[in-house]
């Protein structure tokens, strides 16, 4: 097993799987007469999330003492975490009492261009990320 790490102190303990979202790329260089080319993926990166209160966005419940297992910024696998175990070389993150759900979305957003600057104390936009809200669509300034 990797490293434990303890979840951060958030406002309401809520960490969105969306902000685990991330992408591999492969790129291969110009080959000259190649009649097989063996492609190996690039290294898995996983973290589990122990012990955490899942909710789930199909059922208005919340699903008590999960393990989460990403992978590649996608969810592997999810279940009970007395039956779980991670495995080895995953970076590993304690959520006891902690809660996990997707990232949430706000549709209708009128961003500034001065959010961007050191004109305020804390970035609008960090303050989304700080309460789950990964996504957002943005109308512009008026």
């Amino acid at each position: 097993m990797g490293h434990i790490l303890p979840l951060p102190a958030l406002s309401m303990r809520c960490l969105p799987v969306a902000f685990l979202s991330g992408a591999a790329a492969l790129s291969l260089g110009a080959f000259e007469d190649v009649r097989a080319v063996e492609l190996v993926p690039p290294p898995l990166h996983a973290t589990v999330f122990l012990n955490v209160n899942l909710v789930p966005m199909t059922h208005e419940r919340v699903v008590p003492d999960q393990t989460v297992r990403v992978e590649d910024g996608r969810i592997a696998s999810v279940g009970p975490s007395a039956e779980t175990r991670p495995p080895a070389g995953t970076v590993v993150i304690d959520g006891e009492g902690a809660y996990l759900m997707p990232g949430l979305a706000d549709m209708h957003v009128h961003t500034r261009e001065d959010w961007r600057g050191h004109d305020w104390p804390v970035s609008p936009l960090d303050l989304y990320l700080a309460h789950g809200v990964t996504t957002i669509r943005d109308f512009g300034p008026i």
